[in-house]
Order: structure tokens, then sequence, then C-alpha cells
């Protein structure tokens, strides 16, 4: 509990987020439990609207809160909503804060960063086959 660092809030990127509620120093290992929802592409699916508009209200702000969207639909878990981890919550930045080693199973800050800040990571050098699997999808989606 002692290297506890990270806390989910409003983001200003999308939904919700990843923030330090310390201040964590540049080079930082980060405990970080918890999977990358599209660490492999059998955790999640791809949702139309139609069947996101058949859930219950609340339901549906959920997904639109939590997880990437396009117009055609929703990236959901396959498992539910009822699962959380911190890794799923990680927004994308073209200059992330956080890294993640996949071989080594390692987060680590990348900067300094400042108590109340976002944490960010790179989708995709984090997981590059299933960052460029839901581009495509996306893409086939909205055409």
């Amino acid at each position: 509990i002692a290297s506890s660092c990270l806390t989910l809030g409003v983001s200003s990127i999308h939904g919700i987020g990843v923030f330090a509620f310390v201040d964590i120093k540049g080079g930082t290992a980060i405990q970080v439990l918890g999977k990358l929802p599209c660490e492999t592409c059998n955790q999640t699916r791809w949702a139309a609207w139609e069947e996101v508009h058949s859930m219950p209200e609340d339901v549906q702000a959920e997904v639109k809160k939590r997880f990437w969207y396009q117009q055609e639909g929703a990236l959901v878990p396959r498992k539910g909503l009822n699962e959380i981890s911190i890794p799923q919550f990680f927004n994308h930045s073209d200059e992330p804060n956080i890294s993640y080693n996949m071989k080594l199973d390692e987060w680590r800050a990348i900067t300094h960063i400042p108590k109340g800040t976002e944490c960010t990571i790179d989708y995709r050098t984090c997981f590059p086959d299933a960052f460029y699997y839901y581009q495509e999808i996306a893409q086939l989606h909205s055409s």
C-alpha cells in the first residue's frame, strides 16, 4: 500500500482517466494490477450502437464514459463492465508520461509526474498489434 500512487478520475482527454495522487519521480517503476483491455484481441469485441442502445441507460452511459467508441459502435469487454483494472483507463497520448514493457510486464514513469496529473500511455507502443487491429476495425465501421 505504501507504494500506491494512482487513482481514477474524470479525464479531459476521454471519459475516465488514471491520475497520480502523489508526485511520481521519472524512471520510477509503478506496480499496476490488471491487464490492458486490448492486450489480447479476444478480451474485447465491437458492439454496434443498436446493441448498446438496447442496454439499460446507466450501462449505456458507462460504455460511453469508459470505452473507445466510433460512429458505428463501441469497443466493449467480453466479460462485461464488472471487472475493473487501472490499465483499462489509461488514455492515449503522443507524449505519454507512463511506459509499459510487455516483455517484462513493467510500468514505469517516463518523466516526473506531479500529483494530480493524468497518466497517459502511447497505445501504439504499449500494445501495437491490438492498436493497429482496432484502427482497422474503426476505419471499416466509419466508412
